[in-house]
Order: C-alpha cells, then sequence, then structure tokens
C-alpha cells in the first residue's frame, strides 16, 4: 500500500520515470503476500521472520525471488486462487520488461524523459497502481477470518471506483468463488 500512496505523490510531483518503477515494487510486493500466504513453507516465512542480522538478510535473499514466486503460486497443488494467478500471470506478462526499463534506468525513460510523458500512460500507470492496490486490498481480506465480509465490501466499493482501474477480474470473481 506504501508503494501506490508513493506513486501518486511521484506522479503529482511531476516526476512520471520514477513513479512508473515505483510500479514494479508495488507489483513485487502485493506479488510476495500473495505468494506468502498460498505457496511459502513454513522454512520460508521463518527465514523471512528472522531478526534483520546480515546473515539473515543473505539467507532471505534466497527465498523465493520473483520467478519463482510466480512458479510456485502457478505449481500444482498450490490453493491460491486460478483468478488471482491468472491476474497476477497478466500484470507480469504485460508490464515486467517495461517495469523493468524504468527500475534500470532503460530505453523506455530515456525516451519518456525527452519525449514527454503523456498523459494517458500517467492515468494507465495509476490506474494499474489503484488494480493492485485493490489486488493487495483482496489479499489483506483474506487473511481476515470474518467469512467473506471485508471481501464483499472491497466488491461493493470496486463499482463506485470503475473509472480509475483498468479491468480487474480478481476482486469479483474471487467472491464468486474463484
Amino acid at each position: 500500500m506504501e508503494h501506490g500512496d508513493s506513486l501518486l505523490v511521484l506522479m503529482a510531483r511531476g516526476n512520471p520515470n520514477t513513479a512508473t518503477a515505483t510500479l514494479r515494487m508495488q507489483f513485487e510486493s502485493m506479488l510476495r503476500g500473495a505468494w506468502a500466504i498460498y505457496a511459502a513453507t513454513e522454512q520460508d516465512i521463518e527465514a523471512l521472520e528472522r531478526e534483520l542480522t546480515v546473515e539473515a538478510d543473505a539467507q532471505a535473499r534466497k527465498v523465493a525471488v520473483y520467478g519463482d514466486m510466480l512458479k510456485a503460486l502457478r505449481k500444482e497443488g498450490c490453493n491460491a486462487p486460478r483468478v488471482l494467478v491468472d491476474e497476477v500471470g497478466r500484470v507480469d506478462k504485460v508490464l515486467r520488461h517495461s517495469l523493468n526499463s524504468f527500475v534500470h534506468g532503460g530505453f523506455q525513460p530515456l525516451k519518456r524523459h525527452s519525449e514527454g510523458f503523456p498523459l494517458p500512460l500517467v492515468l494507465q500507470v495509476i490506474e494499474t497502481s489503484n488494480a493492485i492496490s485493490t489486488m493487495a486490498a483482496a489479499l489483506f481480506a483474506v487473511l481476515i477470518a470474518d467469512e467473506g465480509h471485508r471481501m464483499s465490501r472491497l466488491n461493493a466499493l470496486i463499482p463506485e471506483y470503475r473509472d480509475v482501474l483498468p479491468e480487474l477480474t480478481i476482486v469479483q470473481k474471487h467472491q464468486a468463488g474463484g
């Protein structure tokens, strides 16, 4: 959620390249949350919960990097909702390479810096960030044992904010049992 908030602040300050790089961090944080809930082993979680030391940091860096988390969520037997896995895969497929470019100062931000960052692209980045925040909220709702009440509330909010979200299937289909 912090990354999504920061993305909006960066956009408002006129820093769209850095804001777009932040979208990658936001997505990976949400991906790690999904992985932690649905695919991580007890040993993985224990490694991430250790006290912050140099050794613990080195061990934690070996626990489920980006590609490993995606594979674990896609693995047969993983109890992640299929719609979540599909949505994460779609975001990965559509955005990974361009977001990597923004994170690593590649072609995309160089061209955007010299040619400008068009308003439709600004809006697309913000909408995508909103969608990832919505997916993160759905993950939070899954963690709360309230018989789906929070997920229902989240689903009820989606239509009110349709104008600031891209096509988003994760929340509605999760409620329907997907």
